[in-house]
């Protein structure tokens, strides 16, 4: 998959680059559930805080997209743990 991150011409530099899970980055407790994150449109993500989404990991998803201009609004809602 990284292969496809740094090589493919679709996610060339023109692009925003985010992935998540690099090996060479320390992301601490951070943790996200894909399903977790939902682009809902007009530059805007909704990211749920659950079981598997820790607060670290959704502050450092939010930074990284606004960051690379991916986004222009990220919403963060707590889930309920059951």
């Amino acid at each position: 998959m990284e292969t496809i991150y740094r090589f493919h011409p679709l996610f060339g530099k023109s692009h925003a680059h985010f992935r998540w899970g690099d090996d060479e980055e320390n992301t601490g407790p951070a943790t996200i559930e894909g399903g977790d994150v939902m682009p809902i449109g007009n530059g805007t993500v909704l990211i749920g805080m659950g079981e598997r989404s820790s607060p670290q990991a959704t502050g450092q998803v939010a930074m990284r997209l606004l960051s690379q201009g991916a986004v222009n609004r990220v919403i963060a809602w707590q889930l309920p743990k059951s």
